[in-house]
């Protein structure tokens, strides 16, 4: 790939990065991508993962539990109030590692434009990922066009591709440098057709992962990342990940 590749990684880590991750089809595994990525690039340095779509990981990771004694930073409340915010003198959301600004259960509802990038130019992390999960075509692709590292997810599923088709389209035209990543690679998948139909070869491939591995890590208020089994099904597509950025 390398596509990502600006300089040595010791420039990388020096750097702060905005990966934005989004995709034209809602269920692609925008989440997945990024909470994937957060753990792959929590090696190598400070990581933030921002919501800026549906919520997902404050429940996913079981956060009212996990933040239960020490409380959690509701951001959003703070921008939907038009708050001032010192994001380095505020209390981290720090989980295994990573700092999470995440929607609550409580504070879900969308953002305007305007706040949404207020959001977007809020962290401070070497690596700060964005999931844009769930937000319309237009936001998602000003927000990949501001990122230092545009992601669009793919979901192979014929029925799924139709409907990231106008997507895909808008971003060829608009923002050829964008990484395709295709989720739930699995050996039903015509390579051949899904290339005509992308266009390209040059695509990073993450292998479909049984939902058993997600469904333990939120049953023990987890990421799937910490599973024991997950090292070894996907250590090595985390290390590739984590190349694409270093």
């Amino acid at each position: 790939m390398g596509l990502f590749n600006k300089g040595n990684s010791e420039h990388a880590l020096r750097q702060s990065s905005k990966i934005v991750v989004a995709s034209g089809a809602l269920g692609s595994g925008v989440s997945f991508i990024s909470e994937l990525l957060a753990f792959s690039l929590s090696k190598h340095g400070s990581v933030s993962v921002t919501e800026l779509g549906f919520p997902h990981f404050y429940d996913s990771l079981g956060f009212e539990k996990n933040f239960l004694i020490r409380g959690y930073t509701d951001y959003f409340e703070k921008i939907s109030l038009g708050e001032r915010i010192d994001y380095k003198q505020s209390k981290s959301n720090s989980f295994e590692g990573i700092n999470w600004i995440c929607k609550t259960s409580a504070h879900n509802s969308s953002l305007s434009l305007a706040e949404t990038f207020r959001a977007f130019y809020l962290p401070s992390e070497e690596f700060q990922i964005f999931d844009c999960s769930g937000l319309d075509a237009d936001a998602s692709l000003a927000l990949l066009a501001e990122a230092d590292y545009p992601i669009c997810i793919i979901d192979p599923l014929p029925s799924m591709l139709m409907q990231s088709r106008s997507f895909l389209e808008r971003l060829r035209i608009g923002l050829p440098e964008c990484q395709l990543i295709v989720n739930k690679m699995n050996p039903g998948v015509h390579s051949s057709e899904l290339n005509r139909f992308l266009g390209t070869k040059n695509y990073f491939s993450v292998a479909s992962v049984s939902p058993e591995y997600i469904y333990r890590g939120e049953y023990n208020s987890a990421s799937f990342c910490h599973i024991s089994d997950i090292p070894k099904i996907m250590g090595k597509t985390q290390d590739m990940l984590s190349s694409l950025f270093l």
